[in-house]
């Protein structure tokens, strides 16, 4: 999938010292230091053939101004509330991250905006001020989970790709989340020793909208006030939010 769908900014979220922690784990072996390799080689100096996919976390003011004239962009954007969540997990299971606190100092550095890919409301706003693009393709994550099919199909026609029923039927089978957790390689079946934190969920979590027991009554109130002052400016509005 890496090599299918390069991640264009991968190559910076990895530093030295922690690859060299990982080949001396490793044990110097051959398998592991070849992927090491391609993940510190930046997207730009590889040989993609064309049609090329690339997929980034990056807000569109730090991509190519021209970006929309040349390619074709799906944006996916997701409530603030299952982001925080997600990315909690995410950041706790992956040492290259490594996050050790809670989920309420966390949250304080979401709202903050102290992590990376921050600030959040920025990031999507520029997004939706993006999306009567030609080239652009908005979509909610929650719609996508309401009705894969949809926006599957949606997908296809933005692509300019034929796609029958059966093929549409095929992918919701594929995508849905039991499903794909089994089939999509992930840090769970890549032999690297010290590449994932023990006792954390796996890379594919529940995949579900709200229902985050995360969420104290203290911090939803607070982070409802948070959302409500960010949205009052803008006609974005999500197709589902506990608020």
């Amino acid at each position: 999938m890496e090599k299918r769908f390069p991640f264009f900014e991968f190559s910076l979220l990895h530093t030295e010292k922690f690859h060299v922690e990982l080949r001396e784990l490793n044990k110097n072996d051959p398998v592991v230091n070849e992927k090491l390799a391609y993940w510190k080689k930046p997207v730009y100096e590889m040989d993609l053939a064309s049609p090329r996919h690339i997929k980034t976390h990056l807000p569109f003011s730090l991509l190519p101004p021209d970006l929309c004239e040349k390619s074709k962009v799906i944006y996916v954007a997701r409530n603030p509330k299952d982001v925080a969540v997600s990315y909690y997990h995410h950041n706790r299971l992956l040492r290259v991250h490594d996050y050790q606190g809670d989920f309420p100092k966390y949250w304080k550095y979401f709202q903050d905006d102290l992590l990376v890919f921050s600030p959040y409301w920025e990031h999507i706003k520029e997004g939706w001020e993006a999306r009567h693009k030609k080239n652009v393709l908005f979509l909610f994550y929650e719609d996508i989970v309401k009705n894969m099919g949809e926006s599957i199909k949606k997908t296809a026609e933005f692509l300019g790709k034929n796609i029958t029923e059966s093929d549409v039927q095929k992918l919701c089978a594929h995508l849905n989340i039991d499903n794909f957790r089994k089939v999509v390689t992930t840090h769970e079946n890549i032999p690297i020793i010290g590449i994932a934190n023990a006792g954390e969920q796996g890379f594919f979590r529940r995949g579900k909208v709200g229902g985050n027991p995360e969420f104290t009554d203290e911090i939803n109130k607070a982070a409802n006030e948070w959302i409500k002052k960010n949205l009052s400016d803008t006609d974005l509005k999500f197709p589902v939010i506990d608020i």
